[in-house]
């Protein structure tokens, strides 16, 4: 049905703004992220809301990985603007070059933090 992929890497804090790259806990210009490799759902199950479940699930293994390692954010490349405003509405905001065919997005740790500490881990994120 779909899967979805998270590594650890570092990356540029340059690429933030300039609010942004001040509240990151970078180190000789990089800071440490989760970033989301691929979310992938059957094409006979697209458009169903597979892929937001599949997104609920991932933001919560990414708040884990948060609480225990401290974590700045969730990054990913997004395939296409067309999947911009998905991401968008779970709080990724384009970051980086804006005018990119596959932008890359970002989601700070804290807003994750926020909502599953506020409605409780058991709650959906989505």
């Amino acid at each position: 049905m779909g899967f979805y992929a998270m590594t650890v890497q570092l990356e540029q804090a340059s690429n933030l703004d300039r609010q942004t790259r001040g509240s990151t806990k970078s180190q000789g210009g990089f800071f440490s992220a989760v970033q989301l490799c691929s979310v992938a759902v059957e094409k006979a199950m697209q458009r169903q809301g597979f892929g937001t479940v599949l997104m609920g699930a991932a933001l919560h293994d990414f708040y884990e990985i948060v609480v225990r390692t401290g974590i700045y954010a969730m990054t990913l490349m997004a395939a296409n603007r067309d999947v911009v405003d998905f991401y968008s509405q779970l709080g990724f905001v384009v970051y980086g070059d804006p005018e990119s065919h596959m932008p890359k997005m970002i989601l700070p740790a804290a807003s994750v933090i926020e909502i599953i500490e506020r409605d409780g881990a058991t709650t959906t994120i989505i």
